[in-house]
Formats: structure tokens, C-alpha cells, sequence
């Protein structure tokens, strides 16, 4: 369980663990900082995110953080106890399937649905008790599909959130860094995922020898181990760079990174699917430009490293200064508006859902009440339209403030709900 440090209206930084060893502890740390509303600020997130301190008497004496604002939770790095979030089920399954996310120690674990390795031969393969338990655990059915794997990245690295200060200082190097720095915090079936997944730096000239030696690296551990005769699926992710047809299937190209991938023509028609309105090579561009990762086998015929992808999931972003993911073009015109604004907000992702069904488009940031903004989409549906009431009435129920946008109704974007001057 991630272990955040506590920063005090002093700048002090203490670890969290030292503030709740004891009520006497927690009253030393916590008491001078009753009342002051959004001085504590919990540091499992960069910019720190504000929290309450609040004191009972039943049934001991003790002081407390709490959060601000109902939607604040899932705004904590995943493995921050202050995370404290109902984690949804999928209909009609029970306790025998494996969550798709779990925190062990200071490592996060995503239970993919996908084999990790390939198994090639019988011969000198020796079981081993880590063996054991990742089969027992595979006996659990895992579910998680390779999307989650995307978001993690994308969430853990901070990267679906916006505050003003990020203009002009996110960009592909700094994208890349820091999705290489939570890929060292993550596993899959309990397996560290950091030697198996590739990002690419961004290519410099002056550091050629340096990229292919990192990418070699990676290459070397997706080729048959002959001690065992696994040969490891490996993970790429990157952006977008265009796509080709050829001899019958698709090859898509990675900025950054010179080696092809290969996809199958019908493994093509099945992702393009899933990417909104972007099926089509001539959406690839830096003004929508599209994340991705890809599962992939290397096969090497005729001596040449071959890449064959097995599963790949997208991200469309919002452009290459913000990297907000996006859901659609509306919500893009949204998020860059807000973005040209200044304003402070986060796109919550799926791998966030607090359980309560909501999941806005957009939530600000910038306001006390964190007002939820949607997106709204084929209203002439009736099911969509049952679904946005059936939505709407569970925002009154919640008494959280909404702000909605009908692109066919409505156009220019309606006026947004104001900044507020100091948000705790």
C-alpha cells in the first residue's frame, strides 16, 4: 500500500504513516491544522491534493483527514489509502474473478485477461513456487482487457490532468519520461511488466548508439528463453504515426520507434472499430493525434526483427501541447477550450470509476463544488436519451453540480461555469 507524505500548512512533509501511528501522534500533527480547510495537502500526487482535518470524540478522541468534495477520492494516485473508492463488479460475476486492478505493497498489479508468454517447448521447464501462485491466481479468470493497462499509464503518470502551469512543458519527452517511470511500478499476473513494456524516447540524432542500445534491450528479452522455453510477449507504447496497407495486412508505424508492426486485416477492422471516428489513416495527424499500446510477438523470419501485433488499444488525446485523453471530437473542442481558458480540470478514465456510474467528460477543478461537464451525444436515440435522464436524476440525487453541452443543439460551447479565486 503506497505510503504518501502529509505536506502541513508549515511545508513540513510527513510520511503518513507517522501521522496515524497514534491518536497522540495524529492530535500533534493534525490539531494545529483543524479548520484550516485545504492547507493539508496529500502528496501521492504531484501538485498535492487538499484535504480536510476534522476531529471526533466518539468513540475516542482523534483527529482525522477527510475529503474535500464527494468526487475527490478517485482524484488519489492508485494505492493512497485517501483513494477510498467503491470498486465496480461487472454484472453477473462473482467473488471467484480476479479484480482487474490490485495494490501489493508498493507495486500495482493489473490481472490481464492475455497469456504473457508463449510456451514453445516442454523441455527443461522448471516450475517454481512464484510459478505455482501466478497459476493458482490464473485460475481466477483475470478480465482485464489491454485498455486498462493504458489508462493506468495515462493515470498513474498524471497525464489526464490540466492546470495552467503545464503550458508549454508537456510535451512528447516529458510524456514519454514519465509513463517509463510508473511502467517501473507496475506488474502484470504478479509479474514485473518494466523489462517486457517499451516506450520511446524521443529520437535525437546526438543519441542514436544511447535508443538503440534501450531498444535492443527490450527486443532481447521478447525472443525465446531456450532454458524454458518461454518466449514473452512484449508491450509498445507510443503515438500514432501512420498506418499502410501491404500484402494483404496493415503495418502501423510508432513516432519514435523505426521498426513496423504487423497487423492482421482483420485484427485492423476490429481496432478501428473501437476508435471512435478515427478509423481511418487520414486521421493521424498532430492535431489528433492517437496513444496507443500494442501486445506484441517478435517472429523474426528470414532474420529480420518482425513485430506481430496480438491485441492493441487506443487512447485518442486531445493535441500534442495538453495529452488529455478524449473521448470524441466534441470533447476535444471541449478539453482545448478549457485549455485556452486556463482552466484547472481532470478527464476522468474508466480505470478511475468510483463505482457511483457517473463518470463525467471533464471535471473542474477550479471550483469548490467540482462541477461534473458532459458531453452529450445522439439524443435522437431513445435509449441514449433514456440513459442521459436516468444519468441526470442521479446528479440530483447526489446534489453534485452539472454543467452539460448538446453539440446538435447548441454551438458555439455555452458559457462555462466561472474559476473560482482560491479552491481548497
Amino acid at each position: 500500500m503506497l505510503a504518501p507524505l502529509i505536506e502541513l500548512p508549515d511545508r513540513r512533509r510527513i510520511a503518513l504513516s507517522e501521522i496515524e501511528r497514534s491518536r497522540e501522534h495524529r492530535a500533534h500533527y493534525l490539531r494545529p491544522c483543524h479548520g484550516n480547510v485545504g492547507d493539508v495537502l496529500c502528496l501521492c500526487r504531484s501538485e498535492g491534493i487538499p484535504m480536510g482535518v476534522a476531529h471526533r470524540s466518539v468513540p475516542h478522541d482523534t483527529y482525522y483527514l477527510y475529503p474535500l468534495h464527494r468526487s475527490d477520492p478517485p482524484r488519489h494516485a492508485l494505492g493512497c489509502p485517501h483513494r477510498i473508492v467503491e470498486e465496480p463488479t461487472p454484472p453477473g460475476e462473482g467473488t471467484n474473478v480476479l479484480p482487474v486492478v490490485e495494490i501489493r505493497g508498493e507495486r500495482i498489479n493489473l490481472n490481464l485477461a492475455a497469456p504473457l508468454y508463449r510456451a514453445l517447448s516442454a523441455g527443461g521447464d522448471k516450475v517454481t513456487e512464484n510459478d505455482r501462485a501466478t497459476e493458482r491466481q490464473r485460475a481466477l479468470a483475470p478480465r482485464g482487457k489491454l485498455r486498462s493497462l493504458l489508462e493506468i499509464l495515462w493515470s498513474q503518470a498524471e497525464l489526464n490532468i490540466w492546470r495552467r502551469g503545464f503550458a508549454r512543458k508537456r510535451y512528447y519527452g516529458v510524456v514519454s519520461h514519465r509513463l517509463r517511470e510508473v511502467a517501473a511500478t507496475l506488474q502484470v499476473r504478479r509479474h514485473d511488466l518494466a523489462h517486457l513494456l517499451y516506450v520511446p524516447p524521443p529520437y535525437h540524432p546526438d543519441r542514436e548508439e544511447e535508443l538503440r542500445a534501450g531498444r535492443d534491450e527490450w527486443l532481447a528479452n521478447l525472443k525465446e528463453n531456450p532454458q524454458n522455453g518461454r518466449k514473452w510477449f512484449g508491450y509498445l507504447v507510443g503515438i500514432v504515426k501512420n498506418v499502410e496497407q501491404r500484402d494483404g495486412c496493415f503495418i502501423l508505424k510508432c513516432a519514435h520507434f523505426p521498426l513496423p508492426l504487423y497487423v492482421s486485416a482483420r485484427a485492423w477492422a476490429e481496432y478501428a472499430d473501437a476508435w471512435l471516428d478515427m478509423p481511418t489513416q487520414d486521421a493521424f495527424s498532430p492535431a489528433h493525434p492517437i496513444a496507443f499500446v500494442a501486445r506484441v510477438e517478435r517472429t523474426d523470419p528470414l532474420r529480420e526483427i518482425r513485430l506481430d501485433v496480438h491485441d492493441f488499444a487506443a487512447l485518442p488525446l486531445s493535441d500534442e501541447a495538453s495529452w488529455i485523453p478524449v473521448d470524441s471530437g466534441h470533447v476535444r473542442h471541449l478539453v482545448q477550450s478549457l485549455v485556452a481558458a486556463h482552466r484547472a480540470f481532470r478527464k476522468p478514465l474508466a480505470i478511475e470509476e468510483s463505482g457511483e456510474g457517473l463518470l463525467p467528460d471533464v471535471i473542474l477543478e477550479d471550483r469548490a463544488d467540482r462541477t461534473h461537464l458532459e458531453v452529450l451525444g445522439m439524443m435522437g436515440h431513445p435509449v441514449h436519451a433514456e440513459q442521459w435522464r436516468e444519468k441526470q436524476s442521479r446528479y440530483g440525487q447526489l446534489g453534485q453540480a452539472l454543467w452539460w453541452w448538446d453539440p446538435q443543439v447548441t454551438s458555439p460551447l455555452p458559457p462555462l461555469p466561472p474559476a473560482q479565486a482560491r479552491v481548497a
